[in-house]
């Protein structure tokens, strides 16, 4: 409609004006160095409106040109914290390193805070506790923008901080910004909802990601991560101690001291296609771990890769699932086979599924193979060097009913079985395959020692290899 345009004022009565609304539409820029009047809400992004520098509070080092100057050293959190006085404010930290010694405090609707670019603008904190960046209040919060910087704590042993700190926040949106050296680099708590977190790299920090509530009313709903990279984590990488609906979408998960994931008190969040690989300089405690009070959580197409050393000294089960929750791997990016692998220097037993709830009549574990091929829909490869117990061992209240030694004797009864086929009872019988001599007859390929009971005749018969014959 416009192209390079100068405008004094614009006033615009249409409601809601966005990137994809009709009302403003620019081929190329459009310049407005006056007032912008809205009945509505106006979301602006990166150079698709320029509403003129006045409207950008810039704060930098002296010599950089800012608006702000600050020198060398300067706590720069509450220079920051006291600019932001009112709702609708933008600030931009230009290219620098910069200390703080106190938080960064957001109170306010409709916040911008944005560096040049996050390896060139880096926010140093030397607070001793409490957190970096501050966004909390009692009454909820909306349209916070972060992005475009680096958050570094000075000491990973100064493990008092939390990079962002987030309470009572909606439709947030955190991008492109670097978190290191913090006990927990993003934590929410309480009434989070819909807040996009974008891009965000981490490293070294105790805790990565904690969503937290006083109760289960009081949580984090339905935020997104969106392609954000976990490393080095001493605890834990994810850690939803009480979260619904929360959304963490291909992103990587590498190096953790605790568990990868972490659901408790939390439903319905979906880990989708992301990427969980340990280094094998921490031992962890586990990949995946959900408590029995939390449901219907989903891990699906994940790509889990270890070492081959993580688990040597392992001491729990690499998943734990609690009730109703699920690990999708269809269509896993990784592969499509999906390999759980641990050490054998350990007494426990590899894979459990334990139902601890009252039963509604459902299996414990189901293998469906809905794709026709020639493969085995279980297979079970085992080495007599390793193992000296059995290959297969079934036990009903306490007792083995069926069991398969190394050396391929099967015991039906029998828990030592001696014999090809070893059947124990004293309570009833075997049964061979009943049926009438037509149906005999058709048997294709009878081959010489196999036997039926004839039903016809009320006898047992046994093939010769040329006719059949009654055994009595």
């Amino acid at each position: 409609m416009w192209a390079d345009k100068n405008f004094r004022s614009i006033q615009l009565n249409h409601g809601n004006v966005n990137k994809n609304s009709t009302v403003l539409t620019a081929k190329g820029n459009v310049n407005i160095t006056g007032d912008i009047n809205l009945t509505g809400s106006l979301l602006l992004n990166d150079n698709q409106l320029n509403s003129g520098d006045d409207n950008i509070i810039s704060v930098g080092f002296i010599g950089s040109g800012a608006k702000n100057e600050i020198s060398t050293g300067e706590d720069i959190g509450n220079l920051i914290t006291s600019l932001l006085t009112s709702d609708n404010i933008i600030i931009e930290i230009y290219s620098g390193s910069y200390t703080l010694t106190t938080s960064i405090v957001i109170r306010y609707n409709n916040i911008v805070l944005k560096g040049q670019h996050r390896e060139n603008t880096t926010l140093t904190s030397n607070i001793s506790s409490d957190y970096i960046i501050d966004i909390n209040n009692t009454s909820s919060k909306t349209n916070i923008t972060l992005k475009d910087f680096t958050i570094n704590n000075t000491s990973y042993a100064n493990l008092g901080i939390v990079g962002i700190y987030m309470k009572e926040i909606r439709n947030a949106n955190i991008q492109d910004i670097n978190i290191q050296y913090c006990r927990t680099a993003i934590e929410m708590n309480g009434r989070n909802f819909y807040n996009n977190f974008y891009n965000i790299r981490t490293n070294s920090c105790y805790d990565t990601i904690i969503l937290s509530g006083v109760d289960n009313s009081n949580k984090p709903n339905e935020n997104t991560f969106i392609s954000c990279c976990f490393l080095n984590n001493e605890n834990r990488i994810l850690d939803l101690q009480r979260g619904n609906s929360n959304t963490f979408y291909r992103c990587c998960l590498e190096h953790w001291g605790d568990y990868a994931v972490y659901i408790d008190n939390s439903n319905g969040n979906t880990i989708d296609s992301c990427r969980m690989e340990d280094n094998g300089v921490i031992v962890p405690n586990g990949y995946i771990y959900f408590s029995a009070n939390s449901s219907e959580n989903i891990i699906t197409k994940p790509y889990i890769s270890d070492s081959g050393t993580s688990w040597v000294s392992f001491s729990s089960s690499i998943i734990d699932l609690g009730s109703g929750n699920c690990i999708d791997t269809l269509n896993s990016f990784k592969t499509q086979k999906v390999q759980w692998k641990r050490g054998q220097s350990t007494a426990d037993d590899f894979i459990e599924f334990i139902r601890t709830g009252s039963g509604d009549n459902k299996s414990i574990l189901t293998l469906d193979d809905q794709y026709p091929n020639s493969g085995n829909p279980i297979q079970l490869l085992t080495k007599s060097s390793r193992y000296t117990g059995k290959s297969i061992s079934c036990e009903y209240n306490d007792t083995e009913i069926f069991s398969v030694s190394n050396n391929g004797n099967v015991g039906i009864g029998s828990s030592s079985p001696t014999k090809v086929l070893d059947v124990a009872s004293t309570s009833s019988g075997i049964i061979p395959p009943r049926m009438t001599t037509t149906q005999r007859d058709a048997i294709s390929s009878p081959v010489a020692g196999e036997f039926i009971y004839n039903t016809t005749t009320n006898k047992l018969c046994c093939y010769n290899g040329t006719i059949w014959n009654d055994c009595f």
